[in-house]
């Protein structure tokens, strides 16, 4: 990809520029599923240790969206980020959190059909608490597989249907939370849509509770 943007013969072609975003998606894509495969290699050998730090919950969904916005385009989803305005900070490892929010991004929109919509929220449901919540329209799960898309390598019937796919994401969401005393939540309507949720606490930066979110 760099050897042909460097010889490039001229710019402002604007299909080929779109050509690229989806050469550079696809990469991105690529070294997801790698980092997917290497993590829970380590997770499995015990060698996967995380590091917590304050990170800034609304920047890495904002970054998971913008990562997809070339796909979301192309198959005309409207996507609805409803995110509070004031900083929403988590403990948490940096590293593993940006790959829970970009596997369960780049799911939704796998899955969800043309037209489709997708609805990202982040809502204070529990004190000291901040709950992350994408919900997508398509073919649902079925509830006797919900559970095993937690914790093995599955896919199911309707998944493969849609897309292609290898089964590992959601298993390597839910053991990431896991290490940080949270867990995947699925609810589903089959035929309809399914939406993923997690918790995590707010982290204590000196800020009131009852100000960090409207």
């Amino acid at each position: 990809i760099f050897l042909l943007e460097e010889t490039e013969p001229g710019k402002g072609y604007a299909k080929r520029e779109g050509l690229y975003r989806t050469l550079a998606f696809e990469r991105k894509s690529l070294k997801s599923f790698v980092k997917n495969i290497l993590n829970e290699a380590r997770m499995d050998a015990g060698r996967f240790k995380i590091e917590r730090k304050p990170l800034a919950l609304c920047d890495l969904v904002a970054g998971s969206v913008s990562v997809m916005e070339e796909l979301v385009l192309k198959k005309k989803i409207s996507l609805t980020l409803d995110m509070t305005k004031e900083p929403v900070v988590v403990n948490a490892d940096q590293e593993a959190l940006a790959l829970v929010l970009s596997n369960l991004v780049g799911n939704a929109v796998k899955y969800t059909p043309e037209s489709g919509r997708i609805t990202i929220r982040l809502a204070a449901e529990k004190a000291g608490q901040i709950t992350f919540h994408i919900e997508n329209s398509g073919r649902g799960i079925a509830a006797e597989d919900i559970e095993k898309i937690k914790t093995e390598f599955f896919r199911t019937g309707e998944g493969q249907a849609a897309a292609e796919g290898f089964g590992l994401g959601l298993k390597i969401c839910n053991d990431m939370l896991l290490l940080h005393g949270s867990s995947l939540e699925i609810k589903s309507e089959l035929g309809k849509s399914v939406c993923f949720c997690f918790s995590l606490p707010v982290a204590d930066t000196g800020i009131p509770a009852e100000t960090r979110l409207p």
